[in-house]
Formats: C-alpha cells, sequence, structure tokens
C-alpha cells in the first residue's frame, strides 16, 4: 500500500505537498480549494486528504490524517510515521513539485555553443521536462546610457 498512496493537501499545507511530491507522492494541492473540493477529490481518486482542521473527522468514508505540527519537516515526519512509508517506496525528484506532474527523463545532448557549455539561464529558458512549469524570461537587453551634453 505504501507505494499506491495518493493524498490530497488542505490549503495551508503547501510546503508539505512540495515535499511529498519531492519524494515522489502524488499530492493534489492548490491554495484555494474549498473543503467541499477537497472531499470530492478524496472520495473520487481515493485520496488521503491531510488537513490541520478536524472538519474531515465527519467522514467515514475518507482516509484522513490531521496534521498537528506547523513546521513542515515535522508535518512529513509525521505523514511518514503515521501512514508507515518506508525508504523503498520513495521515489524522489520524480514529480515536479509546483504542479505535480511525472517528470520526464531526458538525454543529456551535445552542448551548441561552439564546444561551451552554455550558461545556466540559457539552459533554462529552452524549458522543462514538462509543460506546465513557467519558464523563465529571456534576459532584457538595458537601454544604452545616455550622456548629457554640458
Amino acid at each position: 500500500m505504501p507505494g499506491t498512496l495518493h493524498f490530497c493537501a488542505d490549503v495551508h499545507l503547501g510546503k508539505l505537498a512540495r515535499l511529498l511530491r519531492m519524494l515522489g507522492f502524488d499530492t493534489v494541492y492548490k491554495n484555494n480549494f474549498s473543503k467541499d473540493e477537497l472531499l470530492k477529490i478524496a472520495r473520487d481518486d481515493s485520496r488521503c486528504v491531510l488537513s490541520k482542521s478536524p472538519y474531515f473527522l465527519k467522514f467515514p468514508d475518507i482516509t484522513f490524517y490531521q496534521i498537528k505540527s506547523s513546521d513542515s519537516y515535522q508535518q512529513l515526519e509525521e505523514v511518514i510515521n503515521h501512514f508507515h512509508l518506508q525508504q523503498p517506496s520513495f521515489n524522489p525528484f520524480s514529480r515536479c513539485l509546483y504542479c505535480n506532474a511525472i517528470l520526464e527523463k531526458k538525454e543529456k545532448t551535445a552542448p551548441t555553443s561552439g564546444g561551451r557549455y552554455l550558461p545556466v539561464a540559457a539552459r533554462y529558458r529552452r524549458g522543462a521536462s514538462q509543460p506546465n512549469v513557467l519558464k523563465l524570461p529571456a534576459p532584457r537587453k538595458r537601454p544604452a546610457r545616455r550622456v548629457r551634453d554640458r
């Protein structure tokens, strides 16, 4: 069961959602979900709801865990201990931390700048391995400085 756990995080657990995604767990999160939307997602997709609010305790048909800590790393430790997650079930860095999409592996290609490696910013402008992530904008050129005549 640990390899098949899917989570749904409440609106105030964004850092925990990113940490769970970092470990490879499918975690749905938006900072504007209502309680009813979370409940519907949990029922439709068989997800475990994570929240600091006891609101979800009154729904016995969903799996729910009430987070006690306010520190995101302690919250992660709580979830790992409560659901008995073990090291083999982790698949680190396999999901996008922002949109939860599964990342694709890309093969390394030869450098295209005449045998030299491209600067870091140039590599990121080319895009991520999945389309939902925002790309860094191209650097702006500064206008030439005007010199005042005296």
